[in-house]
């Protein structure tokens, strides 16, 4: 009886869980999110330490910068639907809108600069595999 009784308890345990593990759906593709890889790489106190201001930096510059990136994208948007074509204007707010890609992506180099020169050897290997290839622009291009 006893038996008879765990191996129900272990299949309503098993219709209960199944259905929540379906639910999440495959890992997303891609890199892993900088914070991922950092929690991942087993880092002493003293590290976490040195990494929270250059986090916290990061988190600030890309909050500070985000209302910009999103008024030069609307300008943009709104440029490439305008009912005059104004070629123009058109390569003015791309250009702006590059101009912020371009200090973001650099900002990001310099912050993966700064945390490799805080890790160890072995750490420094699995950050990189963690963090994958960097991303490819061209393929980032829409398909015509």
């Amino acid at each position: 009886m006893k038996q008879r009784t765990a191996l129900m308890s272990l299949l309503v345990m098993l219709f209960a869980i199944v259905p929540v593990l379906a639910q999440q759906g495959p890992p997303p593709s891609g890199p892993m999110p900088l914070e991922f890889v950092l929690r991942a790489i087993d880092l002493t106190p003293a590290q976490r330490a040195q990494l929270e201001p250059l986090m916290r930096a990061r988190h600030d510059a890309a909050e500070a910068a985000r209302p910009a990136a999103e008024a030069a994208g609307h300008a943009l948007a709104d440029q490439v639907q305008a009912g005059a074509f104004d070629e123009e204007a058109i390569r003015a707010a791309a250009a702006a809108v590059a101009a912020l890609d371009a200090d973001r992506l650099v900002a990001e180099a310099a912050l993966l600069r700064d945390i490799r020169a805080l890790l160890a050897p072995g750490q420094r290997e699995k950050f990189d595999r963690l963090l994958g290839p960097p991303p490819n622009p061209m393929a980032m291009r829409p398909r015509r």
